[in-house]
């Protein structure tokens, strides 16, 4: 009896870690405010001037939607795989080759398939979770002082994306 517990616990556990990577994990944002735009003059010029905006909390995906959550989505509704990048598709690296239009119905469907309501974040939102919401530190970039030590971009990523 004891093997078949653990062994029911395994598959349990093995079939909820497949569940929660089929599906972004969501986080709250609590609301605030802040100034929106370009405050470090690194930016382009339609993200001037400066300017103080007040969100209400919501919530975000954690992390960029993977390329294996985004063929759960294709599966289930029958639609293709945007087009392949040349580094090819690596469930854990975040999905490229979508419009926005995608992107939508993605949410839309999540939203038809939990019961819970999804949508993309509007500027202000990803700008705000992004810099932090309320528990921001005042980084110039997401997380801390140098772009390299906080994500990928053209000089660090060989040109492909990597996992979140």
């Amino acid at each position: 009896m004891k093997k078949q517990l653990i062994l029911f616990l395994l598959i349990l556990a093995g079939f909820s870690s497949v569940f929660a990577q089929s599906y972004p994990e969501m986080i709250n944002v609590e609301g605030g405010s802040f100034e929106m735009g370009d405050e470090h003059g690194i930016g382009e010029a339609d993200e001037q001037p400066l300017h103080t905006v007040t969100l209400k909390a919501f919530s975000i995906a954690k992390t960029e939607t993977t390329v294996l959550q985004w063929k759960t989505y294709c599966t289930a509704t029958g639609r293709k795989m945007p087009e392949t990048p040349s580094w090819g598709w690596i469930d854990s690296h975040p999905i490229v080759n979508v419009s926005w239009d995608d992107a939508v119905g993605y949410c839309g469907w999540l939203s038809d398939k939990t019961g819970k309501i999804y949508s993309l974040p509007t500027e202000a939102q990803w700008e705000y979770a992004a810099r932090g919401g309320s528990q921001s530190k005042g980084f110039k970039y997401s997380g801390g002082e140098s772009m390299d030590m906080v994500g990928w971009f053209e000089p660090n990523s060989n040109k492909q994306t990597h996992n979140r």
